[in-house]
């Protein structure tokens, strides 16, 4: 046996203890532990490929949002809030879209059912779409200091647009 170690955060340790006391009836005695579940989520996503494509996405999901957040220590301890033109943000609408694999799966049905029906694009009309929405909404683009929590009051009030010190947990 192979001893690994996991770092886990801390809402990641909470979701991972809340499915464990969710299902703890269902798996039944003894006490359930953290590695056994850990090893069950890992055999079970190499072992069934939609498990894998939903992990996978999920990783997709949370790089992106890493990305456009930058890594923990870089934000500093400052919250920016800054409006985004239209073009801006039917560009990040629409490369968050792709960067994040959520309609991957769809869009091979789509095509499919074009093909089949003569009816619809072949390809959804992402960035048409993400444009529409753009030019409807205001857009922010929203750096979040480390250990700030920023309200929907600050995202929404009358000018958001600012550079602050944020409220910390």
């Amino acid at each position: 046996m192979t001893r690994i170690t996991v770092d886990l955060d801390p809402p990641v340790h909470s979701t991972l203890n809340l499915w464990i006391a969710r299902n703890a009836a269902t798996i039944g005695p003894p006490h359930v532990k953290l590695a056994e579940v850990i090893a069950a989520m890992v055999v079970t996503t190499a072992r069934y490929e939609d498990v894998t494509d939903t992990v996978c996405s999920q990783i997709r999901h949370q790089r992106a949002a890493a990305s456009e957040r930058g890594e923990r220590g870089e934000r500093g301890e400052r919250t920016e809030i800054a409006k985004l033109s239209a073009a801006q943000a039917a560009r990040a609408l629409a490369a968050g879209t792709y960067a994040a694999g959520e309609l991957r799966r769809y869009w091979a049905f789509a095509a499919t059912l074009a093909l089949a029906t003569g009816l619809g694009p072949a390809h959804p009309p992402v960035s048409t779409v993400a444009t529409r929405y753009a030019e409807r909404l205001a857009g922010r683009r929203v750096r979040v200091g480390d250990g700030v929590t920023v309200s929907a009051a600050d995202l929404c009030g009358p000018d958001p647009v600012s550079t602050r010190r944020g409220t910390h947990e």
